[in-house]
């Protein structure tokens, strides 16, 4: 789901897209707080990439990448 909102803010062809977490692991949060910040090159992607977080489930437990190739 991360990558799809990824590709809707413009990534991996434009370098200034992209999400970052502000919520810490751990944190508790409340209905409402922010989760994340959303980056984008022009006002239009942006739009794109609220409307693909509207519609897909971003929540993840954990991710572990057991090796790198």
């Amino acid at each position: 789901a991360v990558s799809r909102v990824l590709r809707a803010l413009g990534a991996p062809k434009d370098k200034k897209a992209g999400l970052v977490i502000t919520a810490r692991k751990g944190l508790h949060v409340m209905p409402g707080e922010q989760l994340f910040e959303l980056y984008a090159s022009t006002p239009a992607l942006l739009e794109n990439g609220e409307q693909t977080v509207s519609k897909v489930n971003l929540i993840e437990l954990e991710r572990i990448v057991l090796e790198v190739v």
